[in-house]
Order: structure tokens, then sequence, then C-alpha cells
């Protein structure tokens, strides 16, 4: 199968969120976290336990079904930067998988490989550095 057919094949099969490698292989603790909860766009997060943890999506490949946006209503965007002492990158993207564990659970986010910004489909970079040798 080629890289579409397998992302519509999981995605179908019910996967809520597809990213390419494994983000990090620790979940995030919602304890850890939770000053940037207030940034979200509801109250969701206020159901969310002290133990939560979720994992998270890198923003080069996420895939997201629309059975899931209709689930979650929205994805948490975070369009201005806030004001203060906020140090933590990539808010939206935290706040949208966490929202996606909340709704459909911890093993509802997949990743095409068990390896960290590569698949058998992707190489990501990081900050526009790619430090993997390519057998072309």
């Amino acid at each position: 199968m080629d890289f579409i057919e397998v992302v519509e094949k999981l995605l179908d099969s019910g996967v809520a969120a597809l990213g390419n490698g494994i983000d990090n292989p620790n979940p995030f603790a919602y304890k850890n976290l939770q000053s940037i909860f207030q940034f979200a766009s509801s109250d969701w997060y206020k159901e969310i336990s002290p133990d939560f943890i979720f994992k998270t999506i890198r923003g080069s490949f996420f895939a997201i079904s629309t059975d899931t946006i209709n689930i979650i209503k929205k994805l948490e965007v975070l369009w201005e930067i806030p004001a203060g002492n906020l140090k933590l990158g990539n808010i939206s993207e935290l706040l949208t998988c966490a929202k996606v564990t909340h709704f459909l659970g911890f093993d509802s986010i997949q990743f095409l490989s068990n390896t960290w910004r590569q698949s058998e489909y992707l190489i990501e970079g990081k900050r526009g550095d790619i430090f993997f040798e390519l057998d072309i």
C-alpha cells in the first residue's frame, strides 16, 4: 500500500489521530502542563483528572479523521502569542492531542512507526535539519 492508502486505512479503522514517527516515547502529564490549559477554547479540560496523560503528534504530519473532528468539535488553535512568561512551544498541538485523548482515549492517537520522526513513508526534519542518511 502507498502512503495515502495506509493513512486512510488507519483512520477508517478507528484511529482518531495519526502521526508519522512517535513524537515522544513518554506521554505528557497534565499535572506538568496545567498552565497551558488556560488557553483551551472551552472548558473541556476541567473534567480531566490530575493523573491524565496523553501522547502528542508532531505538526510535520498530523492526520485526523472527520469523525474525530465531529467529536472534539474543533482543533485547539492558539492564534496569538500569550502574554507572560510562557516558554513552552506547540501549545496548539499539545492541547489538540490532549483533547483527542480526553474524548477518545489514550490509544486513539497512533503512529506510522515507533521511530522518532521517521517511518517508511516520511522522514521529518527538526527545525530544518535532517540528520538521517537517505538510501537513494
